[in-house]
């Protein structure tokens, strides 16, 4: 089947949905076709399925028309706003500008594992005012006026960026401000950071990880720290009473299996004048108020907090 879209004749579409005014939602393809984009000329994936491919549309389209993601049949080098890069699978704004790109696109499972997949990542090179290094990723996420909003490293990988309390061993990647400044992280290992209330060993044992779009150690623009959450430390309050009170991370039966302990972290941010701790119920203390002592262990994470999974590769274990 053919169908006229605004980049051209589409032929070989088959499993169309459309929007309710007849504009092509998504569809696949059985024959090769030629997207002309902001990022060059794409060939969508139309190829035989493999044990690798995923599920789902080849491509997808906005309401106005404008392709709003493409999975191609080959790793093809493309043009984004920081250079060529590889990519497997891309979306777009509204507007055609590119909003993420993934190198790889493959669908993880018992016939094509993670390392099967890992073999087909190269080294990507990046030069940041924090860092510059080379690394497999998984994804770039960019900001609507093409500068980087992210960067998600594929699961082994550790880079070092250097922040000025120090260098800081970072996984699952970081994200920044559309001006270019460091917005979050993730520690890949606890990491003393100083603040208000003291330093505290910024390590999240269960992060989000999917993408890096947010993560547990957080910055302001100016470079202040906004938020981290940690595994290790203790913070003792001393109220304005002279009352003492400690908040700790707890120890908890995983949401996901009740016979796995996970640990919830100690969630401190900074508002102006004062420090909020979260973990299993929210404290507000003033600093000008309260005196802060911390009271920090070596991380040793639960049996069953490492599945053996190559998130943290192997460092929980090397903790035990």
């Amino acid at each position: 089947m053919a169908i006229e879209t605004r980049y051209g004749t589409l032929h070989g579409c088959y499993g169309e949905e459309y929007y309710d005014d007849g504009v092509l939602k998504n569809c696949s393809f059985g024959s090769k076709n030629r997207l002309k984009t902001a990022c060059g000329v794409l060939v969508p994936r139309y190829g035989p399925e493999t044990a690798r491919n995923k599920y789902g549309k080849a491509v997808g389209f906005y309401p106005n028309g404008q392709l709003r993601r493409v999975a191609l049949e080959t790793i093809t080098g493309v043009q984004t706003p920081i250079g060529e890069f590889p990519a497997e699978l891309l979306t777009f704004y509204e507007d055609g500008t590119v909003c993420r790109i993934f190198p790889l696109n493959g669908k993880i499972t018992g016939f094509w594992t993670e390392k099967d997949e890992e073999k087909l990542a190269v080294p990507l090179h990046f030069h940041f005012g924090f860092g510059e290094f080379s690394a497999k990723i998984i994804s770039v996420h960019f900001y609507g006026n093409g500068n980087i909003q992210s960067v998600t490293l594929f699961p082994k990988e550790r880079v070092t960026l250097h922040l000025p309390f120090g260098e800081v061993a970072v996984r699952t990647g970081f994200s920044l401000y559309e001006d270019g400044a460091l917005q979050t992280l993730e520690p890949a290992e606890p990491t003393p950071v100083p603040t208000l209330v003291g330093t505290l060993h910024a390590y999240d044992s269960n992060p989000i990880g999917i993408t890096a779009d947010r993560n547990s150690l957080r910055f302001r623009e100016d470079g202040t720290l906004a938020r981290l959450a940690t595994v290790t430390d203790k913070i003792v309050v001393q109220t304005p009473d002279a009352r003492l009170e400690t908040i700790a991370p707890v120890q908890k039966a995983s949401p996901l299996d009740d016979r796995l302990t996970v640990t919830r972290p100690v969630i401190a941010e900074f508002p102006d004048g004062g420090v909020r701790l979260t973990c299993e119920g929210t404290w507000d203390y003033s600093l000008s108020e309260c005196a802060f002592s911390i009271l920090s262990v070596p991380y040793a994470a639960p049996f069953s907090d490492c599945s053996g999974c190559s998130g943290c590769d192997g460092f929980c274990g090397r903790l035990k």
